[in-house]
């Protein structure tokens, strides 16, 4: 028994010899920072941020380069000029002006001038189209720019006294011999001869039976006919 004591006591003593002291781990502080000046930029600590990373471009996207930049501006260019100067929408119905009717070469010109009282005074143009322009100085229907298409028959009548005419030789003025009255109205013609070659025919009286017929035709289709207005050109 004392033997069994002995060897319990000394297994006691060499086992708390062999333990080691354990020590409780610890996070060491953080080194510390000093602080920014007043008015000064803290640069060492953005240093030490992360960077951003870069975010990738969508697919199909890219930066238009000199060549598109002109591209869309080419492009903004047609649409300004395809809006009428009107100002009224794309597409909408806008009526030819005198100007832009006046740039294709009218086939007859006919003006009627001014006398000591009061004349109608115009001049009436027929576009290639069938188109009938009138430009009214005084008299008729007021100062202004008129237009009138002729139906079917109407247009044809006058296609062929025009083509008519065009086969007769006139003088350039009539009354030939006589001396020319400085009071009266006269007509003018502008109508070029049957081989296109320009010609000029003024008439104050005594016209051929032919040449007077056709003015007095004309003459009554411009005082009977329904003329449109047209808006005056911008200036």
């Amino acid at each position: 028994m004392r033997k069994l004591a002995l060897l319990y006591l000394l297994f006691a003593l060499t086992f708390s010899c062999s333990r080691q002291p354990t020590r409780v781990a610890s996070t060491p502080p953080p080194p510390a920072v000093p602080k920014p000046e007043a008015g000064t930029t803290d640069v060492a600590i953005s240093d030490q941020l992360p960077e951003r990373p870069a975010v990738p471009e969508a697919q199909g996207k890219r930066r238009l380069d000199d060549d598109d930049k002109q591209a869309v501006r080419d492009m903004m260019d047609r649409r300004n000029t395809a809006r009428p100067a009107t100002g009224a929408p794309v597409g909408a119905e806008v009526a030819p002006s005198e100007t832009a009717v006046a740039e294709v070469a009218p086939v007859m010109e006919f003006f009627k001038s001014a006398c000591y009282g009061d004349c109608d005074v115009y001049t009436l143009r027929v576009m290639p189209d069938g188109l009938l322009l009138l430009s009214v100085r005084n008299g008729l229907m007021g100062k202004g720019t008129y237009q009138r298409e002729l139906d079917g028959f109407a247009a044809r009548e006058l296609s062929a006294g025009i083509d008519s005419l065009r086969t007769l030789t006139f003088a350039p003025l009539y009354p030939e011999e006589d001396e020319l009255p400085t009071d009266l109205q006269f007509t003018r013609l502008m109508l070029p001869d049957v081989e296109g070659r320009p010609r000029t025919v003024t008439v104050y009286y005594d016209a051929p039976a032919a040449l007077r017929r056709f003015i007095d035709r004309v003459e009554t289709l411009v005082d009977n006919e329904i003329w449109r207005s047209l808006p005056s050109p911008r200036r």
